[in-house]
């Protein structure tokens, strides 16, 4: 079935109530979270026939208050696309099973046709990860400081949970065929970029297209959820500027979003924002071997299970 075809059979449906409203996507960048998404995001949106969503991660099938606002408010998401593009999107939170029970379901009522990529890391290496995501948000928003990896993992559930992913592949599979989920891992991704890409290209039966030739796309270590916002107050004063402005309304999309990253990047980049993340990294406790070895228990069973669906010598996730 082509790309086309695809667009067709879960559009005919989903817009005879909101013709003209725009579109919903082809595809879904699923996770997991902590996982490589962005990376392979800042790929595919190099791509010509490609049109991804801003934001990055709308969540409208996982958190009720966006998805109370209808699938027409979703549709606009995509009202940019060119009619030969495919259209994507990137909420991780749809591989949160625990935290969102119902996301997969929605995902699957709207979006019956759609292809979702899953890409995969270490699970107790994600899980750490998740764990300092979750304090830079509280520190953000809250002011309040982070506990110890341990005890987040009894405060949060969805940290392990999360890294469980033979149990979110079977969530999914409840609703979507194994023909439309690409499993990929992230230390594949960084070591054959160029194989990666090509089979994602494949998989969403996109015409190929060198997504490296701009070189590598940058890893997700953007900071702190503080250290990112101050960066965005930054970045916003200066596309305030009236040069920005004026290039904002006669550059091609492609540029305005490379104009809006190296604003965003410059900022990052300030001395106070990096001794921010310093102190935030500083701030954090580190993983003990013996929570490792405990975590690598809780996810053996899991870890097996995607070895053997994936045909892949896994034992590097088993230390």
């Amino acid at each position: 079935m082509n790309s086309a075809v695809l667009r067709q059979d879960h559009d005919a449906g989903e817009a005879r109530d909101n013709a003209g409203a725009g579109r919903l996507p082809e595809f879904v960048l699923v996770g997991a979270m902590k996982s490589g998404t962005t990376t392979l995001h800042e790929y595919l949106a190099r791509h010509p026939r490609v049109f991804l969503a801003t934001p990055k991660e709308p969540q409208f099938f996982s958190r009720d208050e966006v998805f109370a606002r209808g699938p027409g408010w979703y549709r606009t998401l995509f009202s940019g696309a060119r009619p030969e593009q495919l259209c994507g999107e990137a909420s991780t939170c749809y591989t949160r099973k625990l935290e969102f029970p119902r996301a997969a379901e929605r995902l699957a009522q709207h979006l019956p046709q759609a292809r979702l990529v899953y890409l995969l890391r270490h699970p107790v290496e994600r899980a750490y990860s998740h764990y300092g995501h979750l304090m830079s948000e509280r520190l953000a928003k809250t002011g309040e400081p982070a506990c110890s990896f341990e005890q987040a993992l009894e405060q949060f559930p969805t940290i392990v949970d999360s890294s469980r992913y033979a149990d979110q592949l079977a969530h999914l599979r409840r609703w979507y065929p194994e023909s439309q989920v690409l499993v990929l891992l992230l230390d594949d991704l960084k070591r054959d970029p160029c194989s990666v890409l090509a089979r994602v290209q494949q998989f969403l039966e996109l015409p190929p297209a060198d997504l490296l030739a701009d070189g590598p796309a940058r890893a997700n270590e953007s900071g702190t959820s503080l250290a990112r916002k101050e960066a965005r107050d930054v970045s916003r004063r200066l596309r305030t500027l009236p040069l920005v402005g004026w290039l904002k309304r006669w550059l091609p999309a492609a540029w305005r979003r490379r104009l809006r990253d190296a604003a965003f990047d410059y900022a990052l980049r300030s001395d106070a924002i990096r001794e921010a993340q310093a102190q935030f990294r500083q701030s954090l406790s580190p993983l003990t071997p013996i929570t490792r070895v405990a975590l690598l228990e809780r996810f053996r069973d899991s870890t097996t299970e995607i070895a053997d669906r994936l045909k892949r010598d896994l034992s590097d996730w088993q230390r």
